[in-house]
Parts: C-alpha cells; structure tokens; sequence
C-alpha cells in the first residue's frame, strides 16, 4: 500500500502524456492541411512567379511555457533560396484556435492565396542583411561552411520580452532547419535557416548565406509579435519592437498573423 500513491501518479502522468501525444499528432494533421491551402508567389512587374513549398514541415515544434501548443513549419523557396517562412500552430491551453503566421525574407513583394483568396500581400521585405565583421573567409567544402554557420548561430543571443514586460532568453537550435541545396542557386554560394526557440516554438529566425565574391551576410525575422532583440559579443545587431495587434494582422507588412476564418484581405490589395 505504501506504493499506491506513486502508482497512481504513474498512471496519471502516462495518461496525459498518451493524451497530449493524441492531441500532438491531431494538430499536425490539422495544420499540415492549413499549410496545403496557400500558394505564394513572387509578384513581378511582368509576371508572377509561383514558390516551391518544402515538402516536409521543416520544424515541428511545441510550447508547454505558453500553454499546449502544436506547430509546424514550411519555408516557401525559389531556385532553392528561401524566400518566406510561415509558421502554423494550435493552441488547446489556455487558448483553442488556430493561426497561421508568415515572414517575408524576399527583396520583392509576394502574394499569399489561401484557397484561391489573397491573405497576404507585403510589398517590402522583411529582412535586412548585414556582413559579418571578421568572419573568416567563405569554407571551400559544405562541411566547412555549415561549421562556420552554426558558430555564427551559436555567436548569437535574442532576448524576448513579453507583452506583460516578461523577459526570456531563446535557445538556438543547433543544427539549421534549411539548408540551401548546394549548386541550385547561382546567387548564393551557400545558406541556412536557424530557428530560435522557446521549447522548441520558433520566435525568431538567424538567416546566414555566402554571396559568390561578397563573404559571408547575416540577417533575423521575427516569428512573434513581441519585442526581439538580439546582441553578439555584448552588442546590439537587431531589435523586433513589440507590435500592435493590428499591425500584426495587417496583410500588407512583412509579417503578418493571419486568423484561419480570415477569407480575403482588403480589395485594394489585390
């Protein structure tokens, strides 16, 4: 008898865990159907250009600091260059609803449709490239580049302050979620995505690529609507300030939060 309390805790713990496990696999299902809705496309001043979806959710992620939240993420590419992000997650604690969030790292404005309907239009982009100071010349093999990216990553620390002034340190993860395929692109000679993370929910995005004659460029996105702000050795390189909610549900901006009832933007954006 001494053993029933444990025992019974056991039995508890195996039960949620077996139900959070269910809801886990309900909500990938969900959201890789939200994500199968969108098409994204480069929208050119003569053409409009369709993007590759990654065919597997590059990160599929959740957050127990936050609450019970599943997510999972697709890079959106051309010649293998990624070129927007969008993240797609389910909240059953202390929230139940689905969003689905975008980030633009494109030079040129982009176009969402979400089941034939425009969502999302940014007409500037969402990231700013910056050299890295010091860096050491551009490796000759992938093995040696994606050392010096992942030193580059682990360089980095991003602070995130809450709406309520709550302050956190992300964690990086170690290995890159994308990886440009080496010799699809003519533009970058190489180039990787990291994720920051709180569990392992994206907040913020480290994008590193070596231009061919240019060294290596650095450049972040932010995958919340809180403030942001990473430093290297002690220094400032990029604040996110914390956004309205309605300039974080405007279709028009880089990033964007899109509710999954939203059915179309406003007309003068198509």
């Amino acid at each position: 008898m001494l053993f029933a309390p444990q025992l019974v805790r056991a039995q508890s713990n195996d039960a949620l865990d077996a139900s959070a496990a269910k809801r886990a696999a309900e909500a990938s299902r969900e959201l890789i159907a939200q994500a199968d809705a969108y098409q994204l496309q480069l929208d050119g001043p003569d053409q409009r250009i369709s993007l590759t979806r990654t065919a597997e959710s590059v990160l599929r992620w959740s957050n127990t600091a936050s609450g019970e939240i599943y997510g999972e993420v697709f890079l959106w590419t051309r010649d293998g260059i990624p070129q927007a992000l969008g993240s797609f997650h389910q909240w059953y604690s202390p929230h139940q609803h689905s969003s689905n969030e975008f980030h633009s790292f494109s030079k040129h404005p982009l176009r969402a449709l979400r089941d034939g309907n425009l969502v999302w239009a940014p007409t500037v982009s969402g990231v700013r490239w910056q050299s890295i100071g010091g860096a050491a010349g551009v490796g000759s093999t992938a093995t040696q580049r994606l050392v010096q990216m992942r030193a580059f990553a682990r360089s980095i620390q991003i602070k995130k302050t809450d709406r309520e002034g709550r302050s956190s340190m992300l964690r990086a993860l170690s290995q890159p979620i994308y990886r440009v395929p080496v010799g699809e692109s003519s533009d970058w000679a190489d180039g990787a995505v990291f994720a920051f993370v709180q569990g392992t929910d994206p907040e913020a995005m480290l994008l590193i690529r070596a231009l061919p004659n240019a060294g290596w460029q650095f450049a972040f996105a932010r995958l919340n609507s809180v403030q942001l702000q990473a430093t290297r050795d002690n220094h400032s390189i990029w604040t996110a300030e914390q956004l309205q909610w309605s300039l974080a549900k405007d279709p028009s901006q880089p990033y964007v939060l899109v509710p999954v009832d939203r059915v179309t933007v406003d007309k003068e954006l198509k």
